[in-house]
Parts: C-alpha cells; structure tokens; sequence
C-alpha cells in the first residue's frame, strides 16, 4: 500500500486552526503533532491557488448549462417530494453554505478576481521592473538642475547599464545639501504645531477637539508626522553621502507624503489656516501677552512651511518617488493617478484616511462663535474698550498678514478686520444704508484728483508716460540721470513693478520739499471742530522723508534685489537654494510692509521680518496727503475772496501769496519756473503742485484698486522683454529729459 498523501489546505488555514486551539508558537505545535500522532499537512501557496481558482472558474464556465439543466431536472424531481425531502434539502444547502473552507474559497477567488482587474504596472503586489530606455529616461529626469537628485555620471552610468543590475545611487549633494533643506521645511512645520498645540498637554488639545473637531484632525495629523524618524534615517544615509541608494530613502518618503496625502483635499485659505485661526482664539483666552508676541509668530511659520512643503516638497520629491513606484516616466501631473494604488500601498493608507471637508455642525458654529467673542471680549478689555469693538486677533497683522497671504492691513491705522463670526449677526434696526451717490461722487472726485495729478506730472515731465502709468512704461531710462537712479541699483527695478513708480514718485516730491519747507503752515479747524496745526504735522514728514526713501530702498529693498539678481546670475545650486527663495520672501515682504499694504504674494519660506523692524511709508504718504489737502482747501477759499491781489488770508497757510524759495535749483524747480509766470511762481502754485503728485502716489499705494493691485505682478527684476527669466543689469540707452522739455517748451 502507497505511501497516504498529506492533505493540502487552503492559505492560512493552518494557522486559523492553531489560533482557536490557542497554540500560536509553531514549536510547540510541532510538540503536539509529534505527541498525538498523525501528519500535518501543507498549505497551498498563492500561485497553486491561483491557479486552483481560475480552473474551478473555467470548470463552472464550460459546465454551466449543464448544472443548470440538472438544477432544472433536480427541481422537477423536488416537486412531488414531501416536507422531509425538503426539510433535507435545506438542511444540506445551509451546511454547505456555513462551510468555512468554502467560504475562505470563495473569499480567495474574490480577490484574485479583485486583483486581476488592476493593471500590472499599479498593482502593488507585483514587482516594479522598469526597462532600460525607462531607467535612462528618469534618471535623466531626476538629475535636472530643480531636483539634483541624480549626478551626470549617475546619468551616464545608466546609459551604458543595459541589464538594470547595478546600484542606483543618488546624488552625494542632493543627500547632503537638499534634504536638509526640505527637513528644515518639515522641521519648522511640525515643530511650531507641537509649540501651538503640545501633544503632552491633554486639556488644549480635549479643549479644541470639543469646540472643532475638524480642525483638531488636521492640526493633530501635522503635528504627529514623525520627523524624529526622518532625521534618525537620514542622519544614516548622510553617513556614508556617495553609497546613498534610491531604496534607502523609501522610509523618509513614506512619512512626508503619508500626512500631505491625508490632507491633500483640503483647501489653504478656507481649511488649513482656518484651523490654525480657530486655535489661535483659544490660546488667546489662555494667555492673551504670549498669544500676540508669541504664537502669532508661531502661525506665521507654520503656514508659510506648510505652503512650502504642499507645493515644494511634494514636486522634488517626485522623481524619487517614481523610481520606486514606476516603471516609465510619468509627469507630475499624472503620476499620482496613474501608479494610484501602488502609492496607497506604499505609504500604507487609502482613500478614507483622507480628511474630507464636510459640513460643519451647529455645535462647532456656536463653539467657534463662543470662541470669537470671548478673544475680543478679552482683547477688549485689554485695551479698556467696550467689547464691541474687539478686533479680530486670528488675522495677523504686519508680516503676519504676508506670511498669510490674506488681508492686506489698513492704511489708515493698520488695524485688523473684525471676528466674522460663523453665526448670523443681528440685524439692527436702526443702522444707517450706504449712501451710494456720496461713495460715487467720492469716487469720482478721487479719479478727478488722479488725472490731475498724472496731467501735472506729464506737464512737468513731458513724454514720460504718466498718463499711461497703468500699462507700467520704462521710467528708469528717463529719470535715471535726473535723479541718480542707478548708483544703488535701481535700474534692476523691473518696469512692471509699482516700486519703479513710487521710487520715481518720492524722489519728485523730495524736490519739491526743498521750498515747501519755507512755508508756513498755520492751523485749520478738522471736521470734528478740533483745531489742527499742520506745521506740527507735516514739518517731520518733509523733514524725514529723505531718511525714509533710504530706509526701504538703499538699506532694505535694493540690497536684497541685487543679492537675488547675483543668486539668479549663479549657479543652479545657488537659484535652487533656501537662500535665494529667503530673499525672495523678504523683498516680497518688504513691499508690502513698507510701499504697497495691499500687496499679495506667495511666502516660500518663513522670515523674521515684522512691521515693527521698519519704516512704513505709505502711512506717511497718506498723512501727506491730508496736510496738503487741508491746506490746499484754505488757499481755494483765499482765491475766492480775491487772492494775491487782495492779500487774502487762508486758513492753514500764513505766507501763499509769497514767492516759492529753492535755494538751490534742482530738476524740479527750472521746470515750475519755466512753466509758471513770475507773479505765479508762489507758495500756493508749490502747495498745489506738492498736492497734485501726492494724490497720484497715494491713490497708487494706498487704493486697492489702483494699478499697482490690479495687474499681476511680475519678476522683481529687469529682464529681457520682460520676460521674467533672465535678468538685464542695465537699459539699451537713456533719456534725454531736459532735451524733451525744451524742445517741448518751444512748441508752447
């Protein structure tokens, strides 16, 4: 009699059984076979099974008319049967039912079917073998200057590697340089969230579970990416840079894309800077002092590192990515839905780990709304106001607002907006309606005082091109030798920034202040009925304006665009760098804080540079304004009663009617005095000129609508054909604007 065949048993039913008999170590269940007697048999591995699904398949295919003309024949037969044979019959059918190796069977063919319906190149399961002209190709990818992450020889050893078996090693400065800088990135994003919310302090974080569950979820998913295992694993690959491999690095990936996965439906503005709002509210009710000094800072650093690795970190990463998870090259914009499931698979997560955003509960809108009014409640009664008029502290201000991205502050005070509130706001009942023809009629008088101020500059400047301001003409080649433009390195201004207009613009009205210092101004009675003297107002302004355009331009703005424009000139090391997209956020910064508050720019990286550490001018400019308005107005009520004729007296100005004094001439003044008559050439004519110049810079900064907003700001530096790409260190030719105005004043 032949040796008794062993029995065979489906995948993992062996170790099912051991688990109900409560025996898991496989030694001792070796112990127990060999004690009790009998054979063990063996579990079919997943090719025979694979195998046994598909022909019991092909089996039920061929045979499947004839089981169902049996089925038939079997039921005609059933019915004359008795209850018995029913009963029997339904007895058998629910034994083979609850059948567990049948159903394990079943199971089993499901998923080979499941499986079978992938395609092979995303099906996780099989290997990922990439054929050589594919290798070649993202090799050569991944060693372009924005990711470094192969070297040329790296590119060259796979052209001549044909059989796919060497080593596929990765940039020695692309282990060394480049990933520290994206651990940084990371570093500062979830360090600043553990500063704000402390996974050790249990009753913050019960706190904003209770009042907004949603933005728990997300801040608690940032803060809990381990960047400890990220540093330990890249702290091992830096040890030996030249022997990195593409496969040491799969760890590290795994864990930066795992939580940008999880958030990835989420949008910036509305989602993950809303939560980061509603937690700023509660650690405001906890400790308002280092709320504003502290946290502020915090967020602003988390949202620009945020921005930086959703948007950065995820494109260079890829390549690296796709040598794991590909076998061809696939652009970014695909490859994460083409190789959708081997990604799934390699970070370990799927679709319904993602954080949805969903309707937000009544009980999270009247969390929220709670949270609202008691920050301005508090901050309120900090200030010693009525809590009414709280404003909104989540909206930071300054560099905050930049790093955020968001509202611009105020011109006037720069104060933030106040909390919206989820929660409908009451009506009141007795609130006064907009009078839309007063704000058109402003609207008008302003548009009015714009184009006179444009007419009066291109009287002065003829050809210049102030009345065609909104298309950004070139103004460095006209002014450059009239002002000295170019010895701090104004011609790298490109036209199209705004910068190139306010520059030209102060440096107008800094002419002009060398007379207007010489008049005395007096006081004027303010719509309130308070008294105002504007001596005592725009006196330091003039006084300090010099001290002001050297500030933002040739000690913060200019230096920085001429180290960016050196940076940009270099190496694709030096371009790529922190360093450069640093000084590309601080001038970015630097314009909004000191020249155009309603400025909006991407932050690529966290800076430390708050309103508090510079000058404003555009506050001073709307000050400016004011004063010359005030006394422009007394001088209109002086020409009404007779003017210089009848010496009349005008509020706010002592001396009108007396001639304009420049002790020295400068570019300015030889133009008033060639185109005013002597008995014009007064104080009055210089306050209506100064005036006329400031409504356009004004108008120009301080409007929100004004050309410097509307249009889509372009590279900071000069380029060829303003394009952006490579920078111009200088102009064809310049100007000659004294030629123009003369040949223009004989045509008068």
């Amino acid at each position: 009699m032949g040796e008794k065949e062993k029995a065979i048993y489906a995948p993992g039913e062996l170790a099912r059984v051991r688990n109900k008999l409560g025996v898991s170590d496989p030694d001792e269940a070796r112990r127990m076979a060999a004690l009790l007697g009998g054979e063990v048999g063996r579990e079919r591995d997943s090719d025979e099974e694979r195998a046994r699904t598909r022909a019991r398949r092909d089996d039920g295919d061929a045979s499947g008319r004839r089981d169902s003309d049996a089925a038939a024949a079997s039921g005609r037969r059933s019915a004359g049967t008795g209850a018995a044979d029913s009963g029997r019959g339904a007895r058998k059918r629910r034994l083979q039912t609850l059948d567990p190796k049948r159903g394990e069977d079943e199971e089993e063919a499901a998923r080979d079917a499941r499986k079978e319906k992938l395609p092979p190149e995303d099906d996780p399961e099989l290997p990922v073998r990439a054929g050589y002209l594919e290798r070649f190709r993202m090799d050569r990818f991944a060693a372009q200057s924005e990711f470094d992450i192969k070297t040329a020889g790296q590119v060259l050893a796979a052209f001549f590697n044909f059989a796919g078996k060497a080593a596929d090693y990765v940039s020695p400065a692309f282990v060394k340089r480049r990933m520290n800088d994206y651990y940084r990135q990371i570093e500062t994003l979830v360090v600043s969230t553990r500063s704000l919310l402390p996974r050790n302090n249990l009753k913050r974080g019960e706190q904003l579970r209770k009042t907004s569950p949603f933005a728990y979820q997300i801040l608690d998913t940032i803060r809990c990416e381990n960047i400890e295992k990220i540093s330990n694993d890249l702290a091992k690959i830096q040890g030996h840079p030249r022997q990195a491999r593409v496969e040491d690095f799969a760890d590290i990936l795994r864990a930066i894309y795992r939580p940008l996965f999880i958030l990835e439906r989420l949008d910036f503005d509305s989602h993950i800077r809303g939560a980061y709002k509603i937690l700023y509210k509660k650690l405001y009710l906890e400790h308002p002092l280092d709320a504003e000094e502290k946290y502020q800072n915090l967020i602003r650093m988390a949202l620009a590192a945020f921005r930086e690795v959703r948007r950065g970190l995820h494109y260079s990463l890829y390549p690296l990515l796709m040598k794991l998870l590909s076998d061809r090259w696939l652009p970014y914009e695909t490859f994460f839905e083409e190789r959708k499931n081997r990604f799934l698979a390699f970070i370990g997560a799927g679709a319904g780990d993602q954080i949805v955003p969903g309707v937000v509960t009544a009980a999270e809108e009247r969390a929220e709304a709670e949270a609202g009014a008691d920050t301005g409640e508090a901050q309120s009664a900090e200030r010693g106001e009525a809590p009414g008029g709280a404003q909104d502290a989540a909206q930071p201000s300054g560099a905050a607002g930049a790093a955020a991205g968001s509202d611009a502050a105020s011109p006037k005070g720069n104060a933030p907006r106040a909390p919206r509130s989820s929660a409908p706001a009451p009506k009141a009942a007795s609130a006064p309606r907009p009078d839309s023809e007063a704000d058109d009629a402003e609207l008008a008088a302003e548009k009015r005082a714009v184009n006179k101020g444009l007419e009066t500059l291109e009287t002065l400047f003829p050809r210049a091109g102030w009345q065609n301001s909104a298309s950004f003409p070139d103004f460095y080649p006209y002014f450059a030798d009239m002002f000295s433009l170019g010895e701090k390195g104004a011609v790298l201004i490109a036209p199209s920034d705004p910068l190139q207009q306010v520059m030209v613009l102060m440096r107008v009205l800094e002419e002009l202040f060398f007379a207007l210092r010489y008049v005395s101004f007096g006081t004027v009675i303010k719509p309130d009925g308070a008294p105002e003297r504007l001596d005592e107002s725009l006196e330091p302004l003039m006084n300090d304006w010099r001290y002001h355009y050297e500030q933002g331009f040739e000690k913060e703005y200019l230096p920085r665009l001429n180290e960016y424009v050196r940076l940009l000139e270099g190496s694709s090391e030096e371009r790529n760098s922190r360093y450069c997209k640093k000084i590309l956020t601080e001038m970015h910064a630097l314009k909004r804080l000191i020249f155009l508050p309603f400025y909006k720019f991407e932050m690529l990286v966290p800076v430390s540079i708050q309103k508090k550490d510079v000058y404003p001018v555009y506050p001073k400019v709307r000050q400016l304004r004011r004063g010359l308005t005030a006394a422009a107005a007394g001088i209109e009520k002086g020409l009404k009663e007779g003017g210089a004729a009848r010496r009349a007296v005008c509020e706010g100005v002592q001396n009108p009617w007396a001639p304009y004094e420049f002790q020295v001439p400068n570019p300015v003044s030889r133009r008033l005095n060639a185109l005013l008559s002597p008995q014009n050439r007064t104080n009055a004519s210089l306050i209506f000129c100064a005036l006329a110049v400031t409504a356009v810079l004004d108008f120009l900064v301080n409007n929100e609508h004004s050309w410097a907003y509307t249009s889509p700001p372009g590279a900071p530096f000069r380029s060829k054909n303003n394009e952006g790409i490579f920078p111009q260190a200088g102009v064809d030719g310049r100007i000659d604007a004294d030629a123009i105005f003369r040949q223009t004043m004989k045509k008068r």
